[in-house]
């Protein structure tokens, strides 16, 4: 590991710990989309044959990596290689971030860590059948439910269709709420009966829930994350030459919520610029 005064990143140091098919691209694109001054520090796990044994190992690997990456002047390391660091439970993973937090002095984060407390991960797994099938254990261990969607790259597709419904289901409950706060409705009545009925979606249900309580700082899911995500989707849909319009109205939310300093926020807090646009910032809802 560099020691600190090697290390390069004057503006923040990024420690990761990544599984080995995606050691290669994630550098790429990480430099792609982050300020100038920010440096990756990568560590790879050890899965080959995805056996219990190799998860296991990963594991230990990446709580090593950890402490080394902590040493070496990391300002944030964040456990990728999803589902290893979730392997020995949901709850067992978020007493692990607070534990290494606590031991670190460091951030310690997981882009998985609030869907694996509620037990809300669904898993898109893709690639040989048989090699999935034996790390099946580890899925029903961390997810809600887990599918095989096919040959390797089509999980990664099904990610982008997943999350440009994310991104427009945000901006559709915002708007939803918005409109119901304006006409003189009760926003938590309308939140309750709206998620009985057959106009609701589960991101209304949930960042809807975010929105009435204004519960935006320090989000686990970030706009700056749904931001990037966005234009990974964008540039794949052009590619496949489909039409996105309603993507594409809700990125510009995205970028604008950005622009405004926005980019820790909870990815629902692009209901706020729908908020300011009625005139009902700093109102009670």
């Amino acid at each position: 590991m560099t020691p600190p005064d090697k290390m390069y990143g004057h503006r923040a140091r990024i420690g990761y710990t990544s599984p080995p098919l995606t050691t290669e691209v994630f550098p790429y694109e990480f430099y792609k989309i982050v300020p100038e001054g920010v440096t990756l520090v990568v560590t790879s796990l050890a899965i080959v044959v995805r056996s219990k044994d190799e998860v296991d190992q990963s594991y230990d690997i990446s709580m090593k990596a950890a402490r080394e990456m902590a040493a070496a002047g990391c300002d944030i390391v964040v456990l990728g290689g999803v589902p290893i660091n979730l392997s020995r439970g949901a709850k067992n993973a978020e007493q692990m971030i607070l534990d290494l937090e606590a031991e670190l002095g460091v951030k310690v984060s997981s882009s998985t860590a609030a869907q694996a407390r509620v037990g809300d991960l669904v898993i898109f797994a893709s690639g040989d059948r048989a090699a999935v099938d034996r790390v099946a254990w580890v899925f029903e261990t961390v997810g809600r439910s887990w599918h095989y969607v096919g040959e390797f790259g089509v999980g990664s597709k099904m990610k982008y269709i997943a999350n440009l419904l994310i991104a427009v289901h945000n901006l559709a409950a915002g708007e939803a709420l918005v409109l119901a706060r304006k006409a003189g409705l009760d926003p938590e009545m309308v939140h309750r009966v709206i998620s009985d009925s057959a106009a609701t979606s589960r991101m209304f249900e949930v960042s809807g829930r975010l929105i009435l309580d204004g519960a935006y700082a320090d989000g686990e899911a970030k706009v700056e994350i749904l931001h990037k995500d966005l234009q990974i989707i964008r540039s794949f849909a052009t590619e496949v030459r489909a039409p996105t319009p309603l993507m594409a109205v809700t990125a510009e939310f995205y970028t604008a919520a950005m622009a405004l300093g926005m980019s820790s926020m909870e990815d629902a807090g692009v209901a706020v610029l729908l908020e300011r646009l009625a005139g009902l910032a700093g109102q009670d809802g």
